[in-house]
């Protein structure tokens, strides 16, 4: 009978304590994002930075964009950096907030032999897939539905091709998973057979260092390979540390990516420094309309005293 009294004593303090001394999880934030970013190590910088800064820790989730997004609708994640726009205006409409793009960078197309030789992104494709008919080429695609692969989608398209039907040819390589994979696999095919992929830059440029792949750049140029980085949050979770990290990121954190890494050019940049043509091919490709005008995120999913990018119109 003497210790009748000690449990419901002990679930006491233990309550209290819960009170009275939060837990440490309520400082810190898990956020799923794109592969592409994680592989560089840039996140791995800037959640150190933000812990010196702040005393909240993040926890990131790498994945493709469209992973990461089923994270965040199964309550999975706080916040959400990926590159997929498409989807993020998805997402947006359906439980996000505050969508700010903090960085961009360019998708490239990258190839283990200079069999192909094109003046843009559609031209090569176009040959990849007719040289490809006759045994000649390979190509990989992530076929993971990321942000990566939606872009890959939209070159072909503008290629004059079905993604869906050409993904079941034979010179046509599903790996099903992140880029840094992607680009090994690509490497390793393309010792036997030429073999290319789509591949953001940074990723790219951090293997190539690295001496992990011995892959060349064919085509970097062209608006419609931009690449568009974005972050939001997930309405009803944690919000207030999302948004004090939102406002981070757009301020010291534009540093830290400017500044990150060691390669022979930036892997990201950050959007403060975006010149008045790279802004209008941002908001071409990557802003949403809203009261006729382009911005990163229309006026009913804003919350606190962000601010956001509008434009009047794009450039052709």
């Amino acid at each position: 009978m003497k210790y009748s009294y000690v449990v419901p004593v002990v679930i006491l303090f233990v309550l209290l304590a819960f009170i009275f001394f939060p837990s440490q999880n309520s400082r810190i934030l898990t956020i799923s994002t794109t592969t592409s970013l994680y592989d560089t190590g840039l996140l791995d910088v800037i959640a150190e930075e933000f812990m010196k800064d702040s005393g909240i820790e993040i926890h990131f989730i790498p994945k493709g964009t469209g992973a990461a997004i089923i994270d965040a609708k199964q309550g999975v994640s706080d916040g959400l950096l990926v590159h997929s726009p498409v989807l993020e205006k998805d997402f947006l409409e359906e439980m996000g907030y505050n969508r700010k793009v903090f960085a961009y960078n360019y998708f490239v197309i990258v190839g283990s032999d200079k069999k192909i030789e094109a003046s843009s992104a559609t031209e090569f494709l176009m040959k990849v897939a007719e040289y490809g008919r006759q045994g000649k080429v390979v190509w990989v695609s992530r076929d993971d539905k990321s942000g990566t692969n939606t872009k890959e989608k939209e070159l072909w398209k503008m290629a004059g091709l079905n993604y869906s039907e050409i993904k079941n040819e034979a010179w046509f390589r599903s790996t099903g998973t992140g880029m840094g994979k992607t680009l090994l696999y690509t490497n390793n095919i393309g010792k036997s057979l030429p073999a290319y992929t789509l591949s953001d830059i940074g990723t790219f440029l951090k293997f190539k260092k690295d001496g992990l792949i011995e892959l060349e750049i064919y085509v970097n140029k062209g608006e419609e390979l931009i690449n568009i980085y974005s972050m939001m949050g997930v309405r009803g979770k944690k919000e207030e540390l999302f948004m004090e990290f939102e406002k981070w990121m757009m301020d010291r954190g534009q540093k830290i990516i400017a500044e990150f890494g060691d390669y022979s050019q930036p892997l990201f940049y950050p959007i403060s420094m975006a010149d008045e043509k790279t802004l209008m091919w941002i908001a071409k490709y990557g802003f949403f309309e809203d009261n006729r005008k382009l911005t990163e995120c229309p006026l009913e999913f804003r919350k606190g005293s962000m601010g956001f990018i509008e434009v009047e119109s794009y450039a052709d």
